[in-house]
């Protein structure tokens, strides 16, 4: 969809649990516009937690300069 719009975007794909997290915590917040993320709390999480792991200063950057959107792709993988 982004390539059909001709936005200008990088597609990271997470390969580990809190894959994201630690991409989000080493992230050069000034040289993107935003995050979206497509799939589920886990993801979110991570997001979050990747930003709230900086420095009080670097943290505060990154928390008011960088919009994150979540996508919601739902899986459940909890015991029926």
């Amino acid at each position: 969809m982004l390539d059909q719009a001709d936005v200008e975007h990088e597609m990271v794909v997470t390969m580990r649990t809190q894959h994201a997290k630690d991409i989000l915590y080493a992230l050069d917040v000034k040289a993107w516009d935003g995050v979206v993320a497509i799939g589920g709390d886990g993801l979110l999480s991570d997001i979050i937690n990747g930003l709230f792991s900086r420095d009080p200063e670097n943290q505060h950057k990154a928390l008011s300069n960088l919009p994150v959107a979540i996508c919601l792709l739902y899986t459940s993988d909890a015991a029926d």
